[in-house]
């Protein structure tokens, strides 16, 4: 394969690539106009079925169930020397053992491709 037709065969690739990323900008803003939409119905349906006392709502393709589910917030570094100070009582220690732990913590290499703007192409805004 020569050099030349291995250039011809990235300009293909990186054009097809352009276009495809192109298009996925485009969709996912219409997702997120769709789910904007969908939230707003949303909270107005939660809000009667919290009324209503109805968790669930039977449709003609299913039912809606008011779903309620408790998560933990991502761990800081503070609410860990706070606990650790809590169980120690020694807060010099309790950020040492919380420096440890945070550095011990994996780390993962994630690699893709990224497409950069051009210096003075302005990005179009949407206006509703």
């Amino acid at each position: 394969m020569s050099e030349d037709s291995t250039i011809d065969d990235l300009k293909e690739m990186i054009i097809n690539w352009l276009a495809l990323d192109d298009k996925v900008k485009e969709l996912s803003a219409t997702v997120k106009d769709i789910n904007n939409e969908k939230k707003q119905f949303e909270s107005y349906i939660l809000e009667y079925m919290t009324k209503l006392n109805k968790p669930i709502i039977d449709t003609t393709s299913g039912k809606l169930v008011k779903d309620e589910k408790k998560t933990k917030k991502a761990l800081k570094e503070d609410m860990v020397v706070g606990a650790l100070t809590e169980i120690t009582g020694d807060k010099h220690k309790a950020a040492e053992f919380t420096k440890i732990i945070f550095d011990k913590r994996p780390e993962v290499e994630n690699i893709k491709l990224k497409r950069m703007k051009l210096p003075g192409k302005e990005k179009k805004t949407k206006t509703v």
